[in-house]
């Protein structure tokens, strides 16, 4: 019931046989080595969030010519609410190291103290600056993902068996505009700054400025 009905506007087959690759492919996270059997807490997929236009191959060596490649993972619902049980963190030392969700685990625990309906539609609406919500596809996403942009891994476009393994992990993608939507949140999370504004938020001073209008 969480997929949509026109699912082919967010998502197309991904194409292997060209040798290809683009912002928004979705790759398996068990092809790439990023999981495995006793990896409980850790995505199974990943996106590609490097532009289109630094993933031209070299059609010799099949290396990037950009020399890298950036990923970001896709964070099932299920894989959420899992954490949640008590033995988490004792089972946190079982993934991968360069997976490490315990600040997915501690937002999410202060995240669902609120009310969960709400907050929901807080992620379908970009609301967290930190997640973007994905429909399910109902086939490879089988459920409502989030992308956390906080984690980010590089693999070495400049190793041809790195590239190769990203290539036949691609099992999605992403179709326009929604794959330039993920990047415009992406660079939009990292761009956003902070200022100490508190006295210009305060209620008081609010008031003082309407009476003053």
């Amino acid at each position: 019931m969480f997929v949509p009905e026109d699912k082919n506007v967010f998502y197309s087959k991904s194409i292997k046989a060209n040798n290809s690759l683009f912002q928004g492919d979705i790759l398996d996270a068990k092809i790439i080595g990023l999981k495995n059997e006793s990896d409980l807490y850790s995505p199974d997929n990943w996106m590609v969030i490097t532009k289109s236009c630094d993933l031209v191959l070299d059609s010799n060596s099949l290396t990037i010519r950009k020399k890298n490649l950036s990923i970001i993972p896709l964070i099932a619902l299920k894989l959420i609410y899992k954490m949640f049980r008590r033995d988490f963190i004792k089972d946190i030392s079982k993934v991968n190291n360069r997976i490490l969700l315990i600040a997915v685990h501690k937002l999410f625990s202060i995240f669902l103290t609120h009310n969960k309906k709400d907050e929901i539609e807080y992620l379908i609406k970009d609301r967290i600056s930190k997640f973007m919500f994905l429909p399910p596809d109902g086939t490879i996403l089988k459920e409502p993902t989030l992308i956390d942009f906080d984690l980010v891994i590089q693999i070495n476009g400049n190793e041809q068996a790195e590239v190769q393994k990203v290539i036949q992990a691609k099992v999605l993608q992403l179709n326009s505009p929604f794959r330039e939507k993920v990047a415009q949140r992406f660079a939009m999370h990292y761009s956003s700054i902070g200022v100490m504004d508190d006295e210009i938020r305060d209620k008081k001073y609010v008031s003082n400025l309407k009476k003053s209008f």
